[in-house]
């Protein structure tokens, strides 16, 4: 973790970047992130909703006025959004250099931060985050109809088979559902053979919902159902006035490729390195 008290400013030309720890309820961090909040999202979900890493210290880049940075430090874990590299530069000379961490970054940031970072080898999935908008949903084209599920659905819901013992029941998703349509939804596609797949979505922040999981009856995969009840929900959800995104690792290719399928635009990618900060360990780029 980070020292308490300590602070850096860091020289570039006549411009001086100064780093700061603020509250996680600072406004300047929720303004700077919503710049571009499909991309921030999860950094948003752990500042203001509590999401992991925790405990946390919460760091801002600021160049005058101006907040250019934003970094949240856990125990094992740093996660960075920042307009330039001498705003990522400065936030990385606050990190221990004795301690791993797991670094994200968005977009081009990468090829800054590996040139401070020395990775240990440990393969971490980027991400791919995509969104939809209402004009480029793709239609259902499957022989079933999308709608949403609930508390008359549960014959057919736990009919439903079990993904594995690491994930709830269905039922359970589809009862918080009804009884919080405020924060989670579960839609799902049925034909003759009954329930042959679902999709469930929820609040991150703001209007910005998330498709948390999707799901396709092993006797009815390959043959578009993914596609179908993803259309379908997206359609629904994006009627409602709300934004939605689709995050699926890198090597997922069949999660990327239904989503791509069903209207989904790539916005970012979320590069992931495991390591230390290579200036403050062995001299590195500095």
């Amino acid at each position: 973790m980070i020292d308490e008290g300590s602070a850096e400013a860091w020289l570039m030309g006549c411009e001086v970047i100064q780093c700061h720890e603020v509250g996680e309820d600072d406004a300047s961090v929720g303004a700077y992130l919503r710049r571009d909040i499909l991309s921030n999202t999860s950094i948003l979900e752990c500042v203001e909703r509590g999401v992991p890493p925790g405990p946390k210290q919460v760091w801002v880049a600021s160049q005058g006025e101006d907040v250019v940075g934003v970094m949240i430090a856990g125990s094992d874990a740093a996660d960075i959004a920042c307009d330039r590299p001498e705003g990522l530069r400065a936030l990385l000379k606050l990190l221990d250099g004795s301690h791993q961490y797991l670094f994200m970054v968005r977009g081009e940031l990468r090829t800054e931060l590996v040139k401070h970072i020395r990775c240990t080898g440990d393969a971490v999935d980027d991400v791919v985050t995509l969104t939809v908008g209402a004009a480029d949903i793709a239609p259902v084209d499957a022989e079933g109809v999308v709608r949403k599920l609930g508390a008359s659905d549960r014959a057919l819901v736990e009919a439903f088979p079990a993904s594995g013992d690491h994930e709830p029941e269905l039922w359970r998703f589809v009862e918080w559902a009804e009884a919080h349509p405020e924060a989670q939804v579960v839609y799902g596609i049925i034909c003759e053979a009954g329930l042959v797949g679902f999709v469930q979505a929820g609040i991150s922040v703001d209007n910005v919902w998330d498709v948390g999981m999707i799901r396709v009856h092993d006797g009815h995969r390959r043959m578009g159902w993914g596609k179908a009840v993803l259309a379908g929900a997206s359609r629904a959800i994006v009627q409602e006035g709300k934004q939605l995104l689709y995050q699926a690792g890198v090597t997922n290719r069949a999660s990327l490729a239904a989503a791509r399928a069903a209207g989904y635009r790539e916005v970012c990618r979320t590069h992931a390195y495991v390591g230390f900060v290579r200036s403050v360990v062995d001299g590195g780029a500095d």
